[in-house]
């Protein structure tokens, strides 16, 4: 048996054609995407409309002013803390948890929560109840307050 020199030679390896499964692929996921954005836009007028509530409609305009509260009065009560605050509450939590009429024939509203802690002037943090006022239009912060402690369940 003659003894072999020299590099071992490199067969050829056929080209791995994956062009036209992934044009395939492509078209099947962009169409399926263009498909669903369609399907959402022929949503009927009643489905799109937004919910108007009843002036004395308590758990309507509370149900809507817990969401505003969370945009329009987060600011003017952290300026309420001498020292830093920091908000306990969860991503896809809201800050308030609780609603009540300050004005039924005006359909003002105050908000509760008690999801914020204050710092003292030692360092630590202690948990407050917070409270805003807004005005009929559910946007307009009429009044804040905080005081120490936690709602009862």
């Amino acid at each position: 048996m003659p003894h072999m020199r020299g590099a071992p030679k490199k067969l050829p390896v056929p080209p791995q054609n994956y062009g036209i499964g992934t044009i395939v692929f492509c078209l099947i996921v962009g169409g399926l995407f263009l498909w669903k954005c369609s399907h959402d836009d022929r949503k009927s007028d009643v489905e799109q409309a937004p919910v108007k509530c009843a002036n004395d409609d308590l758990q309507c305009r509370g149900n809507k002013a817990v969401v505003a509260a969370g945009i329009y009065c987060k600011a003017p009560i952290e300026r309420l803390a001498k020292h830093s605050v920091r908000w306990t509450e969860g991503t896809f939590e809201i800050k308030f948890s609780h609603f009540q009429w300050v004005d039924k024939a005006a359909s003002q509203l105050t908000v509760i929560g008690d999801k914020v802690e204050s710092q003292n002037g030692f360092g630590a943090y202690s948990p407050m109840i917070y409270e805003c006022d807004l005005g009929s239009d559910g946007k307009t912060v009429l009044d804040v307050r905080v005081s120490e402690g936690r709602l009862s369940k």
